[in-house]
């Protein structure tokens, strides 16, 4: 979901926007508050969110043909995937905005076309800290992915006749 930054058109059924940040620590209050509606690319996500510790966050959801299909569509952009790549080695720790556009020798403007994307599928977030802008690859949305396209792996196979590839 849309982690750690100010939430753009989460507005449905009159809700004000909402500032959006990673999982609570351990133990934290939780309530389930609302549901929220998005249309990205004429596609209806509906995306369960909680609440934990005054602020709102996106639960975990299995992925649908339609979400899938969204998040792909967003990552088969040679230069979202570069940034969705270079997230991913950052870790936990994320890359400024700058650092990005550094390593991807694009404009800012640009940058902030591709950002606004991946953040609109759900696949990155950015936190600010300052002036500096974090951002974050969805770590457990990128391995949903995953899931969906590798969960019937096989399934149509004669158990015997399965035969698996090494990685690499």
């Amino acid at each position: 979901g849309e982690r750690g930054q100010e939430s753009q058109g989460l507005t449905g059924a009159g809700f004000p926007p909402l500032p959006l940040s990673p999982n609570g620590g351990e133990g934290a209050l939780q309530a389930t508050v609302r549901v929220w509606l998005c249309v990205v690319n004429s596609v209806i996500l509906e995306i369960p969110l909680t609440l934990c510790l005054g602020v709102v966050r996106v639960m975990s959801m299995a992925l649908d043909l339609d979400t899938a299909a969204l998040l792909l569509d967003q990552l088969g952009n040679q230069t979202r995937l570069r940034i969705v790549r270079l997230l991913v080695r950052a870790g936990a720790e994320g890359r400024t905005v700058g650092d990005l556009q550094r390593a991807i020798d694009i404009p800012a403007s640009t940058l902030s076309h591709h950002l606004s994307h991946l953040r609109s599928a759900g696949v990155v977030w950015q936190e600010r800290e300052g002036t500096v802008l974090n951002c974050f690859v969805d770590f457990e949305m990128v391995s949903e992915l995953v899931n969906f396209l590798t969960a019937e792996c096989c399934a149509d196979m004669p158990a015997g006749k399965v035969r698996r590839r090494a990685a690499g």
